[in-house]
């Protein structure tokens, strides 16, 4: 079958879809049965679907009476959009380049390899392995299991439907306590990438029945994966959310806050902020290089002088550390530009890889846990803060030490980790994470999925939950009974630049928000095009405290964008009684005062302005030389002119004061000199004399008409004309 004859069942198949969501189910259900002859059993599947959905119509027709019409008619929607999704992977493995659309390629041409044969074959491996007790001192004897295990995830990742035998089979597998747990925690993650891909009752159905079991991790792990498929707030969302709620109250707003942490993350990312580590590392290298410069013989007795090692570090530094502390205290990723970015060994090639739990018998970790480094990798294991890809990629680096140092390195190094593991924070970490055992699996699982979406060499390949935030009905959920997590979150939301989300959550909890929380709210709500309440909020917060300057500010902000000048002028003079000295608030009046005509007033406070600022303030003295000019005081101005800088903009204003003052020859050098000067462009097109025009149109100075002169004149100056240059 050629392409246009696809390009034929996918354009059947839009339609049907389109149909359907407009509720025309006949035509629907025709547009679909012409798509579904890409294949024969779907082709039959769709058949029987018709004549199920018109036998129920002349059921109908007939006088008959159906109780559960709606369930029939919701049944035949399902069964409607799995058909139309079995017709679009028909052509995904057809015709797809993905890694997806090789897996079912795969399974088309192995139809004997079946999730059951391959469970058999697991099975039986690990029999084999049970008995094999080489593998205890050469792990490497694994890898014919993992090859399995890896293969099983491929097989539920791509599974369309999940079949009932299927579900039942997966269901026994993941309970299976002979089977190891990180296999299981594997293919529980394999059921999660499918529902997040495509979300089906039949997936869904699976992961709350492991919600629901007694294992904790695969339980949590369930439950991730449920709320990061969650489309909407449609029937199976819902029962998402209050399901899990009902089993485990904590879980659903501590899945919800790592999520838009890792939103935060991705946005100061964007902002080219590294994370702490980074920060850290910059930190000790500087360290290092000032080491070169100490005696070697001195090193022990410098590292021991608590006033030498203050002496080589500032208060930033120390803010730095104490970031950083704070930062992983509160599980934020403080390791994603280091440790996260280590996805260059062949390990990370597998797929299913970036999904395993971490346990030292991999195989993949043979050089360092079958010898020296054995010690090593229990420590890395037993490390809260690492995620498992995390600890992965720590071990693997380990591999790539030269065989003659690697015994040597790894003794040393698992000495300096055993060390680090005695002290009390580690302890306390510990401790932390034995208290709250499920949020440190939610952290940890989180932050590894966040890894695969920004780091897989084919992520784009994939439909990134992380990337887009929450849905607002699903934070609602939890908002009335933890309004503290439901605040957190909308903290995190407006860090990650999703101001529309936060003011929604925001607006929930609006009582119970801290005089900060109200600033981002605000803000939020001023980025999302919200500004009447934006407007609102900074009046509540002024009216709680007059001196709040930073809310005064962005009041102001808001009236001048809507020219609201008399307004502005009332708050900013309200505000700046009571900051004074704030040059922002002064700056902002006299802008105000200046665009309503007000300069005799705004000139006094372009003086309070450049009374405050220091001398060397360049700012504050062209602004009152320009008050000055446009109110006629040319003697003050010109003496602030001269000692102000010579950028462009301040020539361009000295330029209007020179003609006014009768100076012409002197203004032609200076504005030739700012047009010079101006490698924007910004004065070129005459836009700062027209507005020295429109300032002075009530001017008692002869020059004032004939301002528009001086740039005619500069322009002919400088770019001549058909007649020639002066």
């Amino acid at each position: 079958m050629n392409n246009p004859d696809f390009k034929y069942f996918i354009s059947e198949k839009n339609e049907a879809m389109d149909s359907l969501s407009k509720g025309n189910y006949a035509e629907a259900v025709s547009h679909l049965r012409a798509a579904a002859k890409i294949d024969v059993a779907t082709d039959r599947d769709a058949e029987a679907l018709e004549a199920r959905f018109f036998y129920m119509l002349r059921f109908l027709a007939a006088d008959n009476t159906m109780p559960d019409m709606d369930k029939e008619l919701a049944d035949i929607e399902a069964k409607f959009r799995e058909l139309a999704r079995r017709i679009e992977l028909e052509d995904i493995r057809l015709h797809g380049t993905s890694i997806y659309s090789g897996m079912l390629r795969y399974a088309a041409i192995r139809p004997e390899e079946t999730l059951e044969s391959l469970f058999s074959d697991y099975l039986a491996e690990l029999d084999r392995l049970n008995t094999d007790t080489a593998v205890l001192t050469d792990t490497r004897r694994r890898s014919g299991l993992e090859r399995i295990a890896g293969d099983i995830f491929n097989r539920i990742w791509t599974a369309f439907p999940l079949s009932n035998d299927q579900s039942r089979l997966v269901e026994s597998m993941l309970a299976d306590e002979s089977i190891p747990q990180y296999d299981r925690e594997l293919w529980t993650s394999a059921l999660g990438l499918n529902y997040g891909t495509y979300p089906t009752d039949s997936i869904a159905d699976v992961l709350l029945g492991v919600n629901a079991c007694d294992n904790e991790r695969l339980s949590t792990l369930a439950a991730v994966w449920l709320v990061l498929g969650i489309r909407g707030n449609d029937a199976t969302g819902q029962r998402v959310t209050e399901t899990i709620t009902s089993r485990h109250p904590t879980d659903l707003p501590d899945i919800l806050l790592e999520w838009c942490r890792s939103l935060a993350r991705t946005a100061l990312s964007r902002g080219g902020k590294g994370d702490g580590m980074e920060r850290l590392g910059k930190l000790g290298r500087n360290f290092m290089n000032r080491m070169q410069d100490v005696d070697p013989g001195k090193y022990e007795e410098k590292l021991t002088d608590p006033e030498w090692l203050n002496s080589q570090f500032d208060s930033k530094d120390y803010e730095a550390i104490k970031n950083f502390a704070e930062a992983q205290s509160k599980g934020e990723d403080v390791f994603m530009g280091t440790l996260g970015k280590m996805r260059h060994f062949d390990f990370f090639n597998t797929l299913s890889n970036w999904f395993l739990p971490f346990h030292t018998a991999h195989s993949s970790l043979a050089p360092v846990v079958d010898g020296e480094g054995a010690a090593l990798a229990d420590t890395v294991s037993a490390i809260p803060v690492l995620c498992d890809s995390d600890k992965y990629a720590m071990l693997l680096s380990m591999t790539q030490i030269p065989s003659g140092m690697a015994a040597g390195s790894m003794a040393t190094l698992s000495q300096q980790m055993m060390s680090v593991t005695n002290t009390d924070e580690f302890a306390e970490m510990r401790k932390a994470v034995e208290n709250q055992p499920r949020r440190a699996l939610i952290n940890n699982e989180i932050k590894n999925i966040y890894r695969f979406f920004m780091l897989h060499k084919s992520r784009n390949e994939f439909a990134d939950t992380l990337s887009r935030a929450p849905g607002r009905d699903t934070i609602a959920f939890i908002a009335e009974g933890n309004t503290d997590a439901a605040g957190e979150i909308a903290d995190m939301l407006f860090a990650a630049d999703c101001h529309a989300d936060a003011a929604g959550i925001y607006g929930i909890i609006r009582d119970k928000l801290s005089a900060v929380q109200l600033h981002r709210y605000a803000k939020a709500a001023a980025i999302a095009g919200r500004t009447e309440l934006a407007e609102s909020i900074y009046r509540d917060l002024l009216s709680d405290n007059s001196s709040d300057t930073r809310a005064a500010l962005s009041l102001t902000r808001i009236l001048a964008s809507e020219k609201r000048y008399t307004e502005l002028i009332d708050a900013a003079r309200t505000a700046a009684d009571a900051s004074p000295d704030n040059v922002a608030l002064l700056r902002t009046l006299a802008e105000a005062l200046a665009s309503i005509g007000q300069w005799e007033e705004a000139t006094e406070v372009y003086h309070n302005i450049n009374y405050i600022q220091p001398d060397e303030d360049n700012e504050a003295k062209t602004d009152l030389a320009w008050a000055l000019t446009v109110t006629g005081d040319y003697d003050s101005a010109d003496a602030l002119f001269g000692i102000a800088h010579d950028d462009a903009a301040t020539l361009a204003k000295k330029a209007v004061l020179q003609w006014l003052s009768g100076r012409h020859a002197d203004a032609i050098d200076t504005a030739a000199d700012a047009d010079v000067k101006d490698v924007d462009g910004n004065y070129r097109c005459g836009i700062l004399y027209r507005k020295g025009l429109e300032a002075i149109a009530g001017s008692d100075s002869p020059h004032a008409k004939s301002l528009h002169m001086l740039y005619e004149i500069v322009r002919y100056r400088r770019y001549g004309s058909p007649f020639g240059n002066i």
